[in-house]
């Protein structure tokens, strides 16, 4: 009996030990960085923490309907402002592009994002009714049912994070979704125009 429990014991700490050096094989599970945003033709280019890289189109018309954190207290037209979508945020259906699994090197350094969601406090929710590719510009209602329209600064981006599943299954042409924790305020806007409240 004590020979059984014994061996049932090893066996269990084997497992445990595989999991863990599992886990930590696996580079955040499929985190990436983007590195690059091309305007015009809205092909994104990320890279992982072990050095693969993807890229994949991920057209602003995905953005209707998004709803987004802002305080605009104070911002005139042609001012800047930042953003902060809701948590866990998940796009869908979007195609690899391009798939490249390489080591990353090892004098190469990179930043961590904040682990902590920022504050939200003062800001007012708006939710985009509208997006002009060509010209990276949106319309967006807030629940006040103040309208806006803003320009989109695509390199504000850089350096953005986000979680893909299954990565390493991920291949060119390939149909995928991404999480975005937006545990950051993206500082990626220009208020063109403020109207009036209805």
């Amino acid at each position: 009996m004590r020979i059984t429990f014994r061996a049932g014991f090893l066996i269990c700490l084997f497992s445990a030990a595989v999991t863990i050096s599992v886990w930590s094989y696996l580079p955040e599970a499929g985190e990436y960085q983007i590195v690059s945003i091309d305007p015009s033709s809205w092909l994104v280019t990320a890279r992982s923490e072990n050095g693969n890289t993807l890229a994949f189109h991920m057209h602003p018309s995905v953005f209707r309907g998004r709803c987004f954190q802002a305080n605009l207290r104070g911002v005139t037209e042609g001012g800047r402002f930042s953003m902060v979508g809701p948590p866990r945020e998940r796009f869908d259906r979007l195609q690899a592009k391009a798939v490249t699994r390489q080591g990353a090197p090892a004098d190469e350094k990179r930043t961590r994002g904040r682990n902590q969601r920022p504050s939200t406090r003062g800001m007012q929710r708006y939710c985009v009714t509208d997006v002009d590719a060509e010209r990276q510009t949106a319309h967006a209602e807030s629940q006040s049912g103040e309208k806006i329209r803003f320009k989109i600064d695509v390199s504000s981006f850089r350096g953005y994070r986000f979680q893909v599943p299954s990565v390493v299954d991920l291949a060119r042409g390939e149909r995928f979704s991404l999480t975005t924790p937006n545990s950051v305020p993206v500082r990626c806007c220009t208020l063109e125009e403020r109207l009036r409240q209805r």
